[in-house]
Protein backbone atom coordinates (compact mmCIF):
# COMPACT_ATOMS: atom_id res chain seq x y z
CA UNK A 1 0.00 0.00 0.00
CA UNK A 2 2.90 2.28 0.68
CA UNK A 3 4.26 2.06 -2.64
CA UNK A 4 0.89 3.01 -4.05
CA UNK A 5 0.92 6.51 -2.28
CA UNK A 6 1.22 9.43 -4.73
CA UNK A 7 3.78 12.30 -4.01
CA UNK A 8 2.35 14.90 -1.69
CA UNK A 9 1.04 15.64 1.27
CA UNK A 10 -1.60 12.95 2.31
CA UNK A 11 -3.81 14.28 5.30
CA UNK A 12 -5.48 18.16 5.41
CA UNK A 13 -2.61 20.57 4.82
CA UNK A 14 -1.89 23.46 7.38
CA UNK A 15 0.81 25.48 5.61
CA UNK A 16 2.67 24.57 8.80
CA UNK A 17 6.19 22.97 7.78
CA UNK A 18 6.42 20.35 10.39
CA UNK A 19 2.95 19.30 10.54
CA UNK A 20 2.78 19.20 6.34
CA UNK A 21 6.15 17.96 5.50
CA UNK A 22 7.48 15.95 8.49
CA UNK A 23 4.07 14.47 9.77
CA UNK A 24 2.01 14.69 5.97
CA UNK A 25 -0.93 16.78 7.27
CA UNK A 26 -3.15 16.31 9.58
CA UNK A 27 -4.84 12.79 9.02
CA UNK A 28 -7.92 12.52 6.94
CA UNK A 29 -10.37 9.89 8.18
CA UNK A 30 -10.98 7.89 5.31
CA UNK A 31 -10.26 4.78 6.99
CA UNK A 32 -10.76 5.34 10.62
CA UNK A 33 -10.46 8.51 12.66
CA UNK A 34 -7.16 9.71 14.35
CA UNK A 35 -6.99 11.20 17.75
CA UNK A 36 -4.10 13.82 17.67
CA UNK A 37 -3.35 15.55 21.33
CA UNK A 38 -1.54 18.89 21.81
CA UNK A 39 -0.09 18.48 25.84
CA UNK A 40 1.53 20.84 27.73
CA UNK A 41 0.61 23.05 30.97
CA UNK A 42 -1.54 25.57 30.95
CA UNK A 43 -1.46 29.55 29.22
CA UNK A 44 1.94 28.08 27.41
CA UNK A 45 -0.12 28.16 23.87
CA UNK A 46 -2.25 25.24 23.15
CA UNK A 47 -5.20 27.11 22.33
CA UNK A 48 -3.51 29.30 20.02
CA UNK A 49 -1.73 26.29 17.97
CA UNK A 50 -5.11 24.03 18.04
CA UNK A 51 -7.13 27.14 16.35
CA UNK A 52 -4.16 28.12 14.15
CA UNK A 53 -4.74 24.90 12.89
CA UNK A 54 -7.76 24.43 12.72
CA UNK A 55 -8.67 27.97 11.10
CA UNK A 56 -5.94 26.60 7.96
CA UNK A 57 -6.62 23.58 7.41
CA UNK A 58 -10.87 24.87 6.90
CA UNK A 59 -8.82 27.89 4.79
CA UNK A 60 -6.83 25.39 2.94
CA UNK A 61 -8.94 22.01 2.26
CA UNK A 62 -12.01 21.40 0.10
CA UNK A 63 -13.05 18.08 2.15
CA UNK A 64 -12.96 19.37 5.68
CA UNK A 65 -15.58 20.69 8.03
CA UNK A 66 -14.11 21.81 11.61
CA UNK A 67 -16.56 21.32 14.45
CA UNK A 68 -14.42 23.68 17.44
CA UNK A 69 -15.46 23.11 20.64
CA UNK A 70 -14.09 25.66 22.95
CA UNK A 71 -15.24 24.75 26.69
CA UNK A 72 -13.06 27.78 28.48
CA UNK A 73 -13.45 30.65 25.89
CA UNK A 74 -16.92 31.91 24.32
CA UNK A 75 -17.95 32.04 20.99
CA UNK A 76 -16.94 36.12 20.71
CA UNK A 77 -13.27 36.06 21.83
CA UNK A 78 -12.78 33.03 19.21
CA UNK A 79 -14.35 34.93 16.90
CA UNK A 80 -12.12 38.11 17.58
CA UNK A 81 -8.84 35.68 17.80
CA UNK A 82 -9.86 34.33 14.07
CA UNK A 83 -10.42 37.96 12.78
CA UNK A 84 -7.05 38.73 13.66
CA UNK A 85 -5.62 35.40 12.41
CA UNK A 86 -7.14 36.07 8.73
CA UNK A 87 -6.65 39.89 9.23
CA UNK A 88 -2.80 39.95 10.79
CA UNK A 89 -4.25 43.06 12.46
CA UNK A 90 -2.89 43.18 16.10
CA UNK A 91 -5.47 42.19 18.76
CA UNK A 92 -5.07 45.37 20.58
CA UNK A 93 -6.64 47.32 17.16
CA UNK A 94 -9.43 44.53 17.16
CA UNK A 95 -10.33 45.14 20.21
CA UNK A 96 -10.45 48.96 19.73
CA UNK A 97 -7.77 49.63 22.58
CA UNK A 98 -5.87 51.34 19.93
CA UNK A 99 -6.37 53.34 17.16
CA UNK A 100 -6.83 51.58 13.72
CA UNK A 101 -5.73 52.92 10.62
CA UNK A 102 -7.78 52.66 6.89
CA UNK A 103 -5.70 49.50 6.23
CA UNK A 104 -6.24 48.19 9.30
CA UNK A 105 -10.30 48.61 8.90
CA UNK A 106 -10.10 46.95 5.06
CA UNK A 107 -8.48 44.28 6.86
CA UNK A 108 -10.59 43.81 9.20
CA UNK A 109 -13.59 44.05 7.00
CA UNK A 110 -12.19 41.55 4.31
CA UNK A 111 -11.43 38.91 7.34
CA UNK A 112 -15.03 39.33 8.80
CA UNK A 113 -16.67 38.18 5.67
CA UNK A 114 -14.00 35.19 5.17
CA UNK A 115 -15.25 34.20 8.30
CA UNK A 116 -19.10 34.54 7.70
CA UNK A 117 -18.64 32.43 4.96
CA UNK A 118 -16.30 29.46 6.55
CA UNK A 119 -19.30 29.48 9.08
CA UNK A 120 -22.10 29.57 6.61
CA UNK A 121 -20.35 26.99 4.53
CA UNK A 122 -19.98 24.94 8.19
CA UNK A 123 -16.30 24.80 6.50
CA UNK A 124 -15.18 26.28 10.53
CA UNK A 125 -18.12 26.07 13.00
CA UNK A 126 -17.05 27.19 16.99
CA UNK A 127 -19.49 26.05 19.94
CA UNK A 128 -18.66 27.46 23.01
CA UNK A 129 -19.77 26.79 26.75
CA UNK A 130 -23.07 27.51 26.16
CA UNK A 131 -23.12 24.08 23.84
CA UNK A 132 -22.68 22.59 26.89
CA UNK A 133 -20.02 20.31 27.84
CA UNK A 134 -21.73 17.02 27.06
CA UNK A 135 -20.34 14.37 25.05
CA UNK A 136 -23.98 13.00 23.47
CA UNK A 137 -24.08 16.30 22.34
CA UNK A 138 -20.53 16.93 20.60
CA UNK A 139 -21.43 13.70 18.76
CA UNK A 140 -24.62 15.09 17.34
CA UNK A 141 -22.90 17.89 16.46
CA UNK A 142 -20.42 16.01 14.23
CA UNK A 143 -22.35 13.69 12.61
CA UNK A 144 -24.84 16.67 11.92
CA UNK A 145 -22.18 18.24 10.27
CA UNK A 146 -20.73 15.51 8.18
CA UNK A 147 -24.38 14.94 7.17
CA UNK A 148 -25.04 18.61 6.13
CA UNK A 149 -21.50 19.09 4.71
CA UNK A 150 -20.52 15.76 2.83
CA UNK A 151 -16.88 16.31 4.34
CA UNK A 152 -14.65 14.91 6.99
CA UNK A 153 -14.97 16.56 10.67
CA UNK A 154 -11.92 17.49 12.29
CA UNK A 155 -13.03 17.62 15.60
CA UNK A 156 -11.20 20.03 17.51
CA UNK A 157 -11.78 20.14 21.45
CA UNK A 158 -10.37 22.92 23.54
CA UNK A 159 -10.26 22.20 27.07
CA UNK A 160 -10.32 18.47 26.85
CA UNK A 161 -10.05 17.84 31.00
CA UNK A 162 -13.39 20.09 30.94
CA UNK A 163 -15.63 17.92 28.86
CA UNK A 164 -18.43 16.22 31.20
CA UNK A 165 -18.27 12.70 31.79
CA UNK A 166 -19.26 10.10 34.38
CA UNK A 167 -16.48 9.79 36.30
CA UNK A 168 -15.12 10.13 39.12
CA UNK A 169 -14.64 13.81 40.50
CA UNK A 170 -10.97 13.22 39.98
CA UNK A 171 -8.96 15.29 37.49
CA UNK A 172 -6.48 12.50 36.60
CA UNK A 173 -9.94 10.28 35.83
CA UNK A 174 -11.91 12.51 34.64
CA UNK A 175 -8.97 13.72 31.72
CA UNK A 176 -8.80 9.81 31.11
CA UNK A 177 -12.03 9.16 30.84
CA UNK A 178 -12.71 12.02 28.50
CA UNK A 179 -9.48 11.07 26.13
CA UNK A 180 -10.54 7.23 26.13
CA UNK A 181 -13.66 8.85 24.62
CA UNK A 182 -12.29 11.04 22.50
CA UNK A 183 -10.18 7.84 20.96
CA UNK A 184 -13.17 5.50 20.91
CA UNK A 185 -14.80 8.45 18.84
CA UNK A 186 -12.50 7.89 15.47
CA UNK A 187 -14.01 4.87 15.93
CA UNK A 188 -17.31 5.11 15.86
CA UNK A 189 -17.70 8.26 13.50
CA UNK A 190 -15.21 8.83 10.55
CA UNK A 191 -13.38 12.27 12.49
CA UNK A 192 -9.65 13.03 13.21
CA UNK A 193 -9.77 14.43 16.94
CA UNK A 194 -7.25 17.13 18.22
Amino acid sequence: EMNSYKEGIHGWVTGFNALDNKLDGIPKPLKAGRAIAFAGASQHGKSAILLNVALEVALRNKDAAICYWAIDDNRKSIAYRLISMISGVPMKKILNNVKRSDDDVKAMKLAQDILRQLTTDRKLVFKDDKFGRNIAKAESWIKDTQDATGNHIMFCIDSLHNVKNDADTDSRIKVLTSSTWAKALTARVPATVL
